[in-house]
């Protein structure tokens, strides 16, 4: 009979020679079914490697490891973490990394192979002077990247950190993209930071220029200014490509004509001054440099054919805020089936067939550049002519409060006290001076004429 401290003995080694004759697989596996990246220069976050018991109760103690082909710089401890740090230019590299576990029995499990990345950190590879923009045109650039750890998004995080893009643009901090319509011209510098995923974010900074240049200034009409002439209300009407507001310069006009810094020319040609005129232009726009546009147009003033469609209204009277106004427009020539349009009144004014009325509103007061047309059913023609309307300084609220036109000391209140009951007897010692006021009054009212208020003969 075998003693009993001997027969505890054959049944471990029976125990033991059968767990070796075991497939390892079915006890204990290798857990781990990734690695994180690694960052070169930077130490390697110590990753613990895992195992898992596939019959109960194994116990997954005493583990030893067996981890190649790691990336250079790293390794693995006894307790299975992997750390070190790569060194700088071992980066955008993969590495396949195999890993052993086994027990103290010296039972291996299966093999395991695993990429490990090693990431360069982000680098910023976009131009510091990035693609030039125009002023009111849509502008749109990205900012791009290489390297870097973006395992989730796959793009970097952006900001601006110093400086400004320029007014009308915008930075997408998500994907890099500075997009929108630049509004006003210039030269901008700005510095962007870049960042990636990594546990410890690698970064990059880069300083950039954007150029906003100014439209090129060109004018219109371009050629030769509209046919003019003497005696019929003449307009014409520049406009202008370029960084508005402009600022118009017009010189070598005829005699009649007149031309506003705001690009307007009109008027009308003077008798005997028919002839070619050399018109010189000049516009200046407000970009931040102002560009200048100099050029000449001929405009050339001729007798008027017979019986020719002509508005012969010249100037509009200026009229006053709260003032009542009218004035007839007047024309020649044509089929005298007259239909006439305007533009440009002042708040207040309108239209009545041919006749401009109405009563400008309060606050409205300024030049404005009235628009006239004029069609007959076979022609047309237009003339612009300033019209100013006045603030209106007079009015007050003694004025307001008392429309009568009476003194203060004689009231509506008082009115019983002018005349009796029945109309035919006076009431009071004030008789006479109440009726010299009523007897002035009707006299005013008789006389009174509206406000800036005149008509054409």
């Amino acid at each position: 009979m075998i003693p009993r401290a001997h027969q505890y003995v054959i049944v471990l080694l029976s125990a033991v020679a059968c767990a070796a004759s075991l497939d390892a697989q079915a006890l204990f596996t290798v857990a781990t079914t990734s690695l994180p990246d690694a960052m070169e220069g930077v130490p390697y976050p110590q990753y613990q490697l895992a195992v898992s018991a596939n019959v109960t109760p194994f116990q997954l103690t005493f583990m030893s490891w067996n981890v190649t082909n790691l990336p250079p710089g790293m390794s693995t401890t006894a307790a299975g973490k992997i750390k070190g740090k790569p060194p700088l230019g071992s980066g955008d590299t993969v590495h396949n990394v195999e890993i052993e576990a086994i027990d103290p029995f010296n039972i291996a499990a299966p093999i395991v192979t695993l990429p490990l990345k090693v990431c360069k950190p982000l680098q910023i590879t976009a131009s510091s002077t990035l693609p030039s923009g125009y002023f009111a045109s849509a502008y749109s650039t990205t900012i791009t990247t290489q390297y870097g750890s973006l395992p989730t998004t796959g793009y970097a995080t952006f900001a601006i950190v110093s400086g400004q893009l320029p007014p009308g643009l915008s930075l997408d901090v998500s994907t890099g993209t500075i997009s929108g319509t630049p509004t006003i011209d210039g030269s901008y510098g700005f510095t962007i930071q870049a960042t990636d995923e990594w546990s410890t974010p690698t970064t990059d900074v880069e300083t950039f220029t954007i150029y906003v240049a100014a439209p090129e200034t060109s004018i219109y009409p371009s050629d030769e200014l509209p046919l003019a002439y003497t005696g019929s209300a003449y307009s014409v009407t520049f406009n202008a490509t370029g960084i508005p507001p402009f600022t118009w310069t017009i010189t070598g006009v005829p005699q009649g004509l007149s031309a506003t810094p705001t690009g307007i020319i009109s008027g009308t040609p003077l008798s005997n001054t028919e002839n070619v005129y050399a018109v010189k232009i000049i516009l200046t726009d407000s970009a931040l440099v102002p560009q200048v546009f100099t050029t000449y147009l001929p405009l050339v003033v001729d007798v008027p054919p017979e019986n020719m469609l002509a508005v012969t209204t010249t100037t509009l009277p200026k009229t006053v805020e709260n003032g009542f106004y009218e004035w007839i427009l007047s024309a020649s020539g044509g089929t005298g089936n007259y239909a006439w349009s305007v533009a440009g009144l002042p708040p207040g004014l309108s239209l009545d067939g041919d006749t401009i009325t109405g009563t400008p509103k309060p606050g409205v007061a300024g030049e404005y550049f009235v628009n006239i047309l004029l069609d007959d059913g076979v022609d047309t023609t237009s003339t612009i002519i300033p019209l100013v309307v006045e603030a209106n300084q007079s009015s007050s609220d003694t004025a307001d409060n008392n429309e009568s036109g009476l003194p203060s000391n004689i009231q509506a209140a008082n009115a019983a006290n002018l005349v009796g009951g029945a109309g035919c007897s006076v009431g009071n010692a004030n008789t006479s001076i109440a009726l010299g006021w009523l007897l002035l009054l009707a006299v005013v009212n008789f006389r009174r004429k509206p406000l800036n208020s005149s008509r054409t003969p």
